[in-house]
């Protein structure tokens, strides 16, 4: 329920992602051991945003397991839209 209102959000404000594209500045956040956060230039048919997106790149069992984990998009004004709602950005 919680993500089905955080899309709808995104699609209300923003419109349909029409493109994206890796950001060459990665952003400097704090990670859990085993994570990452990836920035992205974002391009929306409503506005542009930039959007860091956290992934565990490994589980504490050593395994390799790809889990996206949270979202951030940063819009020009600079509000932001978090997933989950806890996320800080």
């Amino acid at each position: 329920r919680q993500a089905g209102m955080f899309l709808h959000t995104i699609a209300s404000r923003l419109g349909t992602l029409e493109s994206m594209r890796q950001r060459p500045d990665q952003p400097e956040r704090d990670a859990p051991a085993g994570a990452w956060w990836v920035g992205y230039e974002a391009r929306f048919t409503r506005a542009a945003a930039q959007v860091d997106a956290l992934f565990v790149l490994q589980s504490p069992e050593g395994a390799f397991v790809l889990e996206f984990r949270a979202i951030v998009i940063t819009l020009e004004d600079g509000t932001s839209l978090t997933w989950p709602p806890e996320a800080r950005p």
